[in-house]
């Protein structure tokens, strides 16, 4: 595994395969089911932040904390882990990477107060937002892609219009910390946030307005992810667990996720909905079997 803490996870989008970030430089790739390493990708000159597979499950992107971006070749082949780009630009760490759903574009979000839209076929700089004063901490794509949201260190979240990706569209504020992660639920319809005041927020992403205040952890809230169905929200907590929750009807937790004996970093559904993939600062990789719940 990682000679170090994991600090970020997502799944291939056939849910073959889960890819993960670490502390010790590395990305991986591993077999889902059996639980094998199949790929050790290197490059980065810092821990990786950030990971995320293209939808069409050709590619996928790290983003680090040397400031860079790499774009991988992970289909079989001669070249399965050949770095295709290296993508510069920002000036502080990169804590957070998205596709859009085309897979044509990819979002950064960095330590330097800004979000970068990137070519994914170039490496090239599409668009560069710097409306926030401060550090931006996570970035996630809507749905449909037309779209982004946003979350800096000033506890706010911002939705912005992607097309031409330079007019902010909205926002809310209502966290009384820094909001560290963002998740757009799949239908499109909400968008949850998780910030070190230890609750989770519920918005609607076109009027901005709060729908729900949820206390969700008794620690720092690192990572979510919604179910497929847009049904359940995951969060994932410095206090060791993993939490399952019904935000469209209940503040009420439906179910916990414990074994990891440190911080959860990163936490992500399967495209199946009846896994879950979290990553720990205990040098741990864990996949979850779920039941109905």
């Amino acid at each position: 595994g990682h000679d170090g803490s994991v600090l970020a996870v997502a799944w291939s989008p056939d849910g073959s395969k889960l890819a993960s970030g670490g502390l010790d430089t590395t990305v991986k790739v591993w077999d889902a089911v059996g639980g094998a390493c199949l790929l050790t990708l290197t490059g980065h000159s810092g821990r990786v932040c950030g990971v995320a597979w293209s939808p069409d499950g050709a590619m996928l992107v790290s983003g680090g904390w040397d400031g860079g971006l790499r774009l991988w070749n992970v289909e079989a082949g001669e070249t399965p882990s050949r770095c295709l780009t290296n993508m510069k630009g920002h000036t502080a760490p990169v804590k957070s990477v998205a596709w859009s759903p085309d897979s044509q574009m990819v979002m950064s979000a960095g330590w330097d107060g800004s979000i970068r839209l990137w070519d994914s076929r170039s490496g090239g700089s599409v668009a560069v937002l710097k409306e926030h004063s401060e550090n931006v901490r996570h970035v996630s794509w809507s749905p449909d892609g037309r779209r982004v949201a946003s979350c800096s260190w000033r506890g706010c979240v911002q939705v912005w219009d992607a097309e031409p990706a330079a007019r902010d569209a909205g926002g809310g504020a209502g966290h009384t910390a820094l909001v560290r992660t963002l998740a757009w639920a799949p239908d499109g319809k909400l968008l949850a946030s998780g910030a070190w005041d230890c609750t989770v927020r519920v918005w609607n992403p076109s009027s901005g307005g709060c729908l729900m205040a949820i206390e969700a952890h008794k620690d720092y809230i690192a990572h979510m992810s919604w179910s497929p169905d847009s049904s359940q929200l995951a969060t994932a907590s410095w206090d060791g667990d993993v939490r399952l929750w019904r935000p469209r009807s209940s503040t009420e937790c439906v179910g916990a996720l414990e074994g990891h004996m440190g911080a959860v970093a990163a936490v992500q559904w399967s495209g199946d909905g009846r896994r879950l993939a979290s990553g720990s600062w205990d040098h741990s990789l864990r996949v979850w079997e779920l039941v109905e719940l």
